[in-house]
């Protein structure tokens, strides 16, 4: 009985401190994400040297324009692995180095440098043709408002007024706000419509949660609801699941050194 104990802490160590080790590994990444993220805000912020929303947000849709199209015309696209990889578990930073996946890409890039500037944010994915998915746009809250931007085509709309334009202003008028797109924007995008999370993404659960929400809630606010900010970090998420499974892992293997050390004596159990 005691052997099997032993041979079972060996096994439980070694997982403690491979466990260890990958925590650390999620936390390094999500530290050096988040301060490449960090400096992007702070070097725009310096240029502006104005705390204004409007102007903090045109220049971001700016920045990252720039970034990524410089990056995808050199990348084309370029399958680059790494370990954190897949449609769930990718980095925002390879979309910041290499510009995968084109309006994705912006999206998330744009989202993390708002982000980093304590802005609300939504990912949108746009109908087309009466299609969801067809173009993806980001929203931020300014002054109690969902404003709307394209980094892609580093655009963003303003109504008669001068003020940033909501979707649903440039979807009510697009006669007039489509007059503001660059020479080569694609014509398919006319904002017809726009849904914030793809509940039919995960069969069964995602859409039984959907249900849930719709009944607590209200459908309206449900709709509303944009899952895809929430997990950009993608690294810090992993270092938050790990540390729950390490904490229950070292207190069972210290559950069992305890159960090892009570039998060692009486040697009844040897």
């Amino acid at each position: 009985m005691i052997k099997k104990i032993v041979t079972n802490l060996y096994l439980l160590l070694f997982l403690n401190g491979s466990l260890l080790t990958t925590l650390y590994f999620f936390r390094a990444e999500d530290l050096y994400e988040r301060d490449l993220f960090t400096a992007i805000t702070t070097n725009v912020k310096s240029v502006l040297q104005t705390e204004n929303k409007d102007t903090f947000l045109v220049h971001a849709v700016r920045m990252t324009h720039e970034l990524l199209h410089e990056r995808q015309n050199i990348f084309q696209n370029a399958q680059i692995a790494t370990i954190t990889d897949g449609n769930y578990f990718q980095s925002v930073r390879k979309d910041l180095m290499a510009a995968k996946g084109s309006c994705g890409s912006n999206a998330k890039v744009l989202a993390r440098i708002l982000k980093a500037n304590a802005c609300e944010v939504r990912i949108g994915q746009m109908m087309a043709n009466n299609t969801f998915g067809a173009h993806i746009v980001v929203e931020t809250k300014i002054n109690n408002k969902w404003v709307v931007v394209d980094p892609l085509y580093n655009l963003y709309f303003k109504n008669p007024d001068g003020s940033l334009a909501s979707f649903k202003e440039v979807h009510n008028n697009w006669a007039y706000f489509k007059n503001q797109t660059p020479p080569n924007y694609d014509s398919v995008y006319k904002y017809e419509g726009i849904r914030y999370t793809n509940w039919n993404k995960i069969p069964v659960i995602l859409p039984l949660v959907k249900k849930v929400l719709d009944i607590t809630m209200g459908k309206g606010k449900a709709d509303e609801i944009s899952i895809r900010p929430n997990v950009l970090r993608i690294h810090h998420i992993l270092f938050l699941i790990g540390t729950a499974f390490y904490i229950l892992l070292t207190s069972f293997t210290f559950w069992l050194i305890y159960q090892k050390w009570k039998v060692l004596p009486n040697g009844s159990k040897n």
